[in-house]
Protein backbone atom coordinates (compact mmCIF):
# COMPACT_ATOMS: atom_id res chain seq x y z
CA UNK A 1 0.00 0.00 0.00
CA UNK A 2 2.81 2.41 0.89
CA UNK A 3 4.53 1.73 -2.43
CA UNK A 4 1.29 2.30 -4.36
CA UNK A 5 0.74 5.64 -2.61
CA UNK A 6 4.28 6.86 -3.30
CA UNK A 7 4.40 5.61 -6.90
CA UNK A 8 1.04 7.19 -7.75
CA UNK A 9 1.48 10.35 -5.64
CA UNK A 10 -1.76 9.72 -3.76
CA UNK A 11 -2.77 9.94 -0.10
CA UNK A 12 -5.30 7.14 0.16
CA UNK A 13 -6.39 3.81 -1.25
CA UNK A 14 -9.81 2.21 -1.40
CA UNK A 15 -9.74 -1.26 0.15
CA UNK A 16 -12.53 -3.67 -0.67
CA UNK A 17 -13.58 -7.19 0.13
CA UNK A 18 -16.83 -9.09 -0.42
CA UNK A 19 -18.70 -7.29 2.35
CA UNK A 20 -17.12 -3.88 2.93
CA UNK A 21 -15.56 -0.83 1.39
CA UNK A 22 -12.82 0.96 3.37
CA UNK A 23 -10.17 3.59 2.89
CA UNK A 24 -6.51 3.44 3.93
CA UNK A 25 -4.79 6.82 4.25
CA UNK A 26 -1.26 8.12 4.77
CA UNK A 27 -2.46 9.09 8.25
CA UNK A 28 -3.25 5.42 8.93
CA UNK A 29 0.23 4.41 7.78
CA UNK A 30 1.85 7.14 9.92
CA UNK A 31 -0.03 5.85 12.97
CA UNK A 32 1.07 2.29 12.11
CA UNK A 33 4.69 3.47 11.83
CA UNK A 34 4.50 5.25 15.20
CA UNK A 35 3.23 2.09 16.89
CA UNK A 36 5.42 -0.54 15.22
CA UNK A 37 8.75 1.03 14.18
CA UNK A 38 10.09 2.55 17.39
CA UNK A 39 13.86 3.27 17.20
CA UNK A 40 14.12 2.00 13.63
CA UNK A 41 15.18 5.29 11.99
CA UNK A 42 15.89 8.89 12.95
CA UNK A 43 14.25 11.92 11.33
CA UNK A 44 17.43 12.96 9.46
CA UNK A 45 17.42 9.70 7.49
CA UNK A 46 14.15 10.55 5.75
CA UNK A 47 13.59 14.31 6.10
CA UNK A 48 13.43 16.51 3.02
CA UNK A 49 16.47 18.77 3.18
CA UNK A 50 15.50 21.26 0.48
CA UNK A 51 12.70 23.21 2.14
CA UNK A 52 10.74 25.96 0.46
CA UNK A 53 10.71 29.05 2.65
CA UNK A 54 9.27 32.54 2.59
CA UNK A 55 9.68 35.53 4.87
CA UNK A 56 6.90 36.86 7.11
CA UNK A 57 6.56 39.86 4.77
CA UNK A 58 5.94 37.83 1.60
CA UNK A 59 2.40 37.98 0.22
CA UNK A 60 0.03 35.03 0.47
CA UNK A 61 -0.05 35.10 -3.31
CA UNK A 62 3.69 34.29 -3.26
CA UNK A 63 3.12 31.43 -0.79
CA UNK A 64 0.29 29.99 -2.89
CA UNK A 65 2.25 30.22 -6.15
CA UNK A 66 5.25 28.52 -4.50
CA UNK A 67 3.02 25.65 -3.31
CA UNK A 68 1.33 25.23 -6.70
CA UNK A 69 4.51 25.50 -8.77
CA UNK A 70 6.41 23.00 -6.61
CA UNK A 71 3.47 20.70 -5.82
CA UNK A 72 3.97 21.08 -2.07
CA UNK A 73 1.42 21.58 0.68
CA UNK A 74 3.43 23.70 3.14
CA UNK A 75 6.08 26.41 3.28
CA UNK A 76 8.19 27.29 6.29
CA UNK A 77 8.27 30.96 7.24
CA UNK A 78 11.78 32.06 8.19
CA UNK A 79 13.62 35.19 9.23
CA UNK A 80 17.15 34.45 8.05
CA UNK A 81 17.57 30.76 8.93
CA UNK A 82 15.30 31.07 11.99
CA UNK A 83 11.95 29.28 11.81
CA UNK A 84 9.16 31.68 12.78
CA UNK A 85 6.10 29.97 11.31
CA UNK A 86 4.53 27.57 8.85
CA UNK A 87 1.78 27.97 6.26
CA UNK A 88 -0.07 24.96 4.89
CA UNK A 89 -2.48 24.66 2.01
CA UNK A 90 -5.19 24.14 4.62
CA UNK A 91 -4.39 27.59 6.07
CA UNK A 92 -4.95 29.14 2.64
CA UNK A 93 -8.27 27.44 1.86
CA UNK A 94 -10.49 30.20 3.32
CA UNK A 95 -8.53 32.82 1.39
CA UNK A 96 -8.59 31.16 -2.03
CA UNK A 97 -12.24 32.06 -2.56
CA UNK A 98 -11.26 35.74 -2.22
CA UNK A 99 -8.27 35.30 -4.52
CA UNK A 100 -10.49 33.77 -7.19
CA UNK A 101 -13.12 36.51 -6.82
CA UNK A 102 -16.86 36.14 -6.59
CA UNK A 103 -18.76 33.88 -9.00
CA UNK A 104 -22.18 35.19 -8.12
CA UNK A 105 -23.94 38.53 -8.41
CA UNK A 106 -24.89 39.95 -5.02
CA UNK A 107 -26.60 43.01 -6.54
CA UNK A 108 -29.96 41.21 -6.54
CA UNK A 109 -29.73 40.85 -2.76
CA UNK A 110 -29.04 44.55 -2.31
CA UNK A 111 -25.40 43.87 -1.39
CA UNK A 112 -22.72 45.91 -3.09
CA UNK A 113 -20.33 43.54 -4.85
CA UNK A 114 -16.61 44.23 -4.33
CA UNK A 115 -13.70 42.78 -6.25
CA UNK A 116 -11.57 41.02 -3.64
CA UNK A 117 -9.33 39.19 -6.11
CA UNK A 118 -6.28 41.20 -4.97
CA UNK A 119 -6.49 40.11 -1.33
CA UNK A 120 -3.77 37.50 -1.84
CA UNK A 121 -1.37 40.33 -2.66
CA UNK A 122 -2.39 42.43 0.36
CA UNK A 123 -2.33 39.74 3.06
CA UNK A 124 1.09 38.67 4.22
CA UNK A 125 2.55 35.38 5.42
CA UNK A 126 2.68 36.72 8.98
CA UNK A 127 -1.12 37.25 8.83
CA UNK A 128 -1.88 33.50 8.54
CA UNK A 129 1.24 31.60 9.59
CA UNK A 130 1.02 29.26 12.53
CA UNK A 131 3.66 28.69 15.15
CA UNK A 132 5.10 25.31 14.21
CA UNK A 133 6.13 22.38 16.30
CA UNK A 134 9.87 21.98 15.67
CA UNK A 135 11.84 18.75 16.14
CA UNK A 136 15.50 17.81 16.07
CA UNK A 137 17.01 15.85 13.20
CA UNK A 138 18.10 13.24 15.79
CA UNK A 139 14.51 12.58 16.89
CA UNK A 140 13.25 9.02 16.47
CA UNK A 141 11.10 8.93 13.32
CA UNK A 142 8.40 7.06 15.26
CA UNK A 143 8.20 10.01 17.65
CA UNK A 144 7.72 12.40 14.72
CA UNK A 145 5.00 10.07 13.38
CA UNK A 146 3.30 10.06 16.78
CA UNK A 147 3.36 13.87 16.94
CA UNK A 148 1.82 14.09 13.47
CA UNK A 149 -0.88 11.62 14.44
CA UNK A 150 -1.67 13.26 17.79
CA UNK A 151 -1.63 16.87 16.50
CA UNK A 152 -3.31 15.98 13.18
CA UNK A 153 -0.58 17.67 11.15
CA UNK A 154 1.22 16.46 8.06
CA UNK A 155 4.65 18.06 8.34
CA UNK A 156 7.11 19.23 10.97
CA UNK A 157 10.11 21.53 10.43
CA UNK A 158 13.42 20.04 11.53
CA UNK A 159 16.09 22.14 13.21
CA UNK A 160 19.61 21.49 14.54
CA UNK A 161 19.12 24.01 17.35
CA UNK A 162 15.80 25.34 18.58
CA UNK A 163 15.16 27.39 15.44
CA UNK A 164 17.82 26.82 12.71
CA UNK A 165 16.09 25.11 9.77
CA UNK A 166 17.65 21.83 8.52
CA UNK A 167 14.71 20.24 6.74
CA UNK A 168 11.13 19.10 7.06
CA UNK A 169 9.61 15.70 7.79
CA UNK A 170 6.23 14.88 6.27
CA UNK A 171 3.75 12.03 6.21
CA UNK A 172 5.07 11.16 2.76
CA UNK A 173 8.60 10.82 4.18
CA UNK A 174 7.30 8.45 6.87
CA UNK A 175 5.44 6.38 4.27
CA UNK A 176 8.75 6.15 2.36
CA UNK A 177 10.37 4.81 5.55
CA UNK A 178 7.77 2.03 5.62
CA UNK A 179 8.88 0.98 2.14
CA UNK A 180 12.48 0.65 3.36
Amino acid sequence: CAEMMIENDISSLVVTNDTSLNILTKSDLVKFYAEHYIKKYSVDEFMTKDVFTISPSHSLHTALLLMIKNRISRVVVTRGNEIVGIITSRDLMPITSFVEGSDHDDDDAGIESKDLSGIGYIMLARDVMNRPIIISKNTDLSEAAQIMHDKRISGIPVASSSTDLNGIISKTDIVRALIE
